[in-house]
């Protein structure tokens, strides 16, 4: 067992995957027969055109194409992005058979290789076409590695996990499950750097989050003070004299002395609807 295994595996600088090659790992045969990571749902064509510009867009086309899908389809809508636009060179995926939640199995480990996305058009071997990003897979071997318990199982077929909260103890756990010689081989892989993950979300959901803070209200008018014998002028009773004034928790209320006779008015009230102001 290495006795750094981040040294060995560089884990600032990766992000590390977790991968299900279809339900049972049906298509894990075929990924270490060609050196590629497949990931179905190739029902949505290439996600290289121009309309799939986000998660959100390509799990609508999904759940278009499929309408019996259980879910949203917003879920595989984040692992398509992954594989077409996050996953870089040297990336570490952990393999998966999801078969059976109780008793997930490891089956292999890999890194991303050199190359780009490719869409495969629907052919014999896949008749929906599929998704896939050149891969190469460490000791290809039988592997079988119990689920570690402690940690949770996600029923996504590809998400990463270093970007999580808990990430690098996640990624400690599982890497801690292989012998050095494998992760030996891992570090030897060059590796593009750890990719910053770009938010994943639609257009207008993005807009929403960086509309700008509207800027605070305006700061209440201040209320002046009125004392008996003052001017004032009422925009319907014009001008007049405050006879008297009282005042309780809430508001003042002046009696005026107008041309046309006493008036009693609540002076907050008056002075803020802009009905009524002191005289210069």
């Amino acid at each position: 067992m290495a006795t750094d295994i981040h040294f060995i595996t560089d884990y600032p600088k990766r992000s590390y995957w977790l991968y299900a090659p279809g339900t049972g790992a049906v298509m894990w045969k075929s990924c270490l027969k060609d050196g590629c990571l497949y990931f179905w749902g190739g029902v949505t064509g290439d996600l290289n055109q121009s309309q799939y510009t986000d998660a959100d867009a390509m799990g609508a086309a999904f759940k278009m194409h499929l309408e019996e899908w259980p879910s949203s389809g917003a879920g595989v809508g984040r692992s398509l992005y992954a594989i077409s636009r996050e996953m870089v060179e040297g990336d570490v995926i952990f393999v998966l058979n999801l078969s059976d939640r109780k008793n997930t199995l490891i089956i292999g480990i890999g890194v991303v290789a050199a190359g780009e996305y490719v869409y495969i058009k629907p052919n014999k071997q896949w008749p929906n076409g599929v998704h896939s990003r050149p891969a190469h897979w460490i000791g290809k071997d039988k592997t079988e590695l119990p689920w570690p318990t402690e940690l949770p199982v996600s029923s996504s077929h590809l998400h990463e996990i270093s970007h999580l909260e808990d990430g690098r103890h996640r990624v400690d756990t599982l890497l801690a499950l292989f012998d050095e010689n494998t992760l030996a081989k891992i570090s030897a892989i060059p590796s593009a750097g750890r990719k910053r993950r770009k938010e994943s979300v639609s257009p207008v959901k993005r807009q929403e989050k960086e509309k700008p803070t509207p800027p605070p209200p305006p700061p209440k008018p201040v209320v002046p003070e009125v004392r008996v014998g003052r001017k004032v002028v009422h925009k319907i009773w014009g001008e007049g004299t405050v006879a008297a004034v009282k005042k309780d928790n809430q508001s003042t209320t002046l009696t005026v002395q107008f041309s046309g006779g006493e008036k009693r008015v609540c002076w907050e009230d008056c002075y803020k609807r802009k009905l009524m102001a002191l005289c210069d």
